[in-house]
Formats: structure tokens, sequence, C-alpha cells
């Protein structure tokens, strides 16, 4: 639990310094936080305990369905990475993105084999917030900032 707050915290941080809290709330649907001004950390907060509950509520629902959107959601954002490497280096980058989806997948199957819920919503949301994190990066950076987060998802929840 202690690695999810930890990642949580660094997307937070991450968050402030390249999104404003307006431009995070119009992308989830009815949340519009009142006079809330530029990188205003508490909105932040408040904003991503509401994104929180979406992902959760769908996967308490339906395992299988929160296990193929997150799936979905996952390859979108390593194509994303393998989008913009290199000529040079798109194998390599293929090679890592095809390991951390194989990686990515394996972890939320052990946690559907737990039978918790719950713990496949935490799993989901890790990865998630590592996938948005690798599409906000800046294109140079994608490969990285998808090691890092990606690494940090698939680190046992507790």
């Amino acid at each position: 639990m202690a690695k999810v707050i930890a990642l949580m915290l660094v997307v937070i941080t991450v968050s402030t310094m390249l999104a404003s809290p307006m431009e995070c709330a119009n992308k989830i649907a009815g949340t519009v936080p009142i006079s809330a001004s530029a990188y205003n950390f508490t909105t932040m907060i408040d904003i991503f305990k509401v994104a929180m509950l979406v992902p959760t509520e769908d996967c308490t629902a339906n395992v299988d369905t929160c296990i193929s959107n997150t799936c979905s959601y996952i390859r979108k954002a390593l194509d994303g990475v393998v989008a913009v490497a290199l000529p040079a280096n798109k194998a390599e980058t293929l090679e890592a993105t095809s390991k951390q989806a194989t990686v990515a997948a394996s972890t939320l199957n052990m946690a559907k084999a737990t039978g918790e819920k719950k713990q496949v919503a935490a799993v989901s949301i890790v990865y998630m917030i590592a996938a948005d994190a690798v599409d906000a990066a800046a294109p140079a950076d994608k490969l990285r900032v998808m090691d890092e987060t990606f690494k940090a998802a698939a680190a046992p929840i507790a």
C-alpha cells in the first residue's frame, strides 16, 4: 500500500507541474471545482479522489471488464511510446513495451486470482495512473517514464 501511495503522490506532484486543476477537472465529466486557482494542490487532491472512484466501481462490478479496459488503456499508452521512438530504437522500444504489457497483464491476472475485487481495482488504478504519466510525458521522455512508472505499478500492493 505504501508503494501505491508513493506512486500516487509522484503522479499528483507531476500533474500539478504539467496541468492546472481546471484542465484536469475538465477531463472528469461533471467535476469542475468552484473558484479553483491554478496549481492549487488541495483541488488536485479532490479531483484525484473523484477520479479514483470511477475505476474502483467498474472493477468491483465486473472484474473481467475492468481488466480488459485497463489492458486497453495500457496498450494505448504503450503504443504512444512506440509511435515516438526513433527509427534506430524502434525494435528496442517495441520489445520494452511488449514486456511491460505482458507484466501488466500478468499483474492484473494475479490480482484477479486473489479473488479480491478491491485488489484488482487497486492494481487497475495504479496501472492507469502509470499510463497517464506516460501519455503526459514529453516524447523524448516517454520510454524512461514508462520504465519507471510501470516498474512501480508492477510492485506488489500490500
